[in-house]
């Protein structure tokens, strides 16, 4: 699970959003996420942001 915040006009909302891991990823292996966010306001704006994960060793 991770957290990000959103900014609304003046505030901000934070946000949880969960991924389940493949089965046959590696040590040192990188995800790649790419996360849509958008709003509901009569514009309508959309943000993509690449978010990279590293599977490190216990």
């Amino acid at each position: 699970m991770f957290s990000f915040l959103i900014k609304k006009r003046h505030y901000y909302i934070l946000k949880n959003a969960s991924f389940k891991m493949p089965n046959d990823i590696k040590k040192g292996e990188n995800i790649h996420l790419i996360l849509k966010v958008k709003d509901k306001e009569l514009s309508q704006i959309t943000r993509y942001q690449r978010v990279i994960i590293k599977l490190k060793s216990q």
